[in-house]
C-alpha cells in the first residue's frame, strides 16, 4: 500500500510543480513524467508485493521465486539473443525492434520453459507446482518479450538508441529490467487471482 501512497503523492508533486513552472507544455509534460513513475515505480514494484505473498509458506521460499524471476527473464533474453543472432530469418516487429526474429523469440519462449521445468523437478524449490512453473514460463516467455519490445518502441518514439550510457555496449540500465517490467505485475496478479 505504500507504493500506491508514493504514486498518489508523486502525482500530486509533478502537477504542483508544472503548474508553478513556466514550461511551453505543462500538460505534455506532467504526462511524460506521471507515466515514467507509473512504468517504473508501479510495474517494479509489484516485486515487493510477490515478496511479500504468502504464496509458499517460507518466506526464504518467496524470496528464492523472485530471484527466479529475474533468472527466467535473463535466460529468455539471452536464449532469443543468441538463437536469433544464428538462425532468426523473420523478423518479430520490425518497425519496433528491426534484429529480433520469431526464431529468438520462440528460442527464448522454449528456454524459459526448460528451466523452469528443471527448477520444478529440481529440490531447490519443491513448493513449486506444475501450475505454477507453466503459468510463469507463459508470463516470462510471452510477456517478459513484449515489456522488452515495448520499451524498444518507447525509446523510439523519443529518438534515442539508450535508456542512459551507465552501462555501455547494453542500452542503458531500463534495457537489463524492460521485461521484468511487464512480468512483476502479471505475476503479482496471478498470485492474488490464485492463478499460481
Amino acid at each position: 500500500h505504500i507504493i500506491v501512497g508514493l504514486l498518489l503523492l508523486s502525482g500530486i508533486v509533478v502537477l504542483l510543480l508544472e503548474m508553478l513552472a513556466t514550461t511551453e507544455r505543462p500538460l505534455e509534460n506532467a504526462a511524460i513524467t506521471l507515466f515514467g513513475i507509473v512504468y517504473i515505480g508501479l510495474f517494479l514494484g509489484a516485486l515487493l508485493g510477490i515478496r511479500e505473498s504468502s504464496l509458499f509458506p517460507e518466506y526464504n521460499t518467496t524470496g528464492l521465486f523472485v530471484i527466479l524471476m529475474f533468472v527466467g527473464v535473463w535466460v529468455c533474453d539471452t536464449v532469443a539473443y543468441f538463437w536469433g543472432t544464428k538462425f532468426g530469418k523473420h523478423r518479430l516487429f520490425e518497425k519496433v525492434s528491426p534484429k529480433k526474429s520469431v526464431e529468438g523469440a520462440i528460442a527464448g519462449l522454449i528456454g524459459t520453459i526448460a528451466l523452469l521445468l528443471g527448477i520444478h523437478v529440481s529440490p531447490l524449490l519443491p513448493e513449486m507446482t506444475l501450475q505454477m512453473t507453466i503459468v510463469m514460463s507463459l508470463i516470462i516467455g510471452i510477456f517478459g518479450q513484449l515489456g522488452d519490445l515495448a520499451e524498444s518502441w518507447l525509446k523510439r518514439t523519443v529518438n534515442i538508441k539508450d535508456s542512459s550510457s551507465l552501462i555501455p555496449g547494453h542500452g542503458g540500465v531500463l534495457d537489463r529490467f524492460d521485461s521484468l517490467l511487464f512480468v512483476a505485475p502479471l505475476v503479482y496478479l496471478s498470485i492474488e487471482t490464485n492463478l499460481i
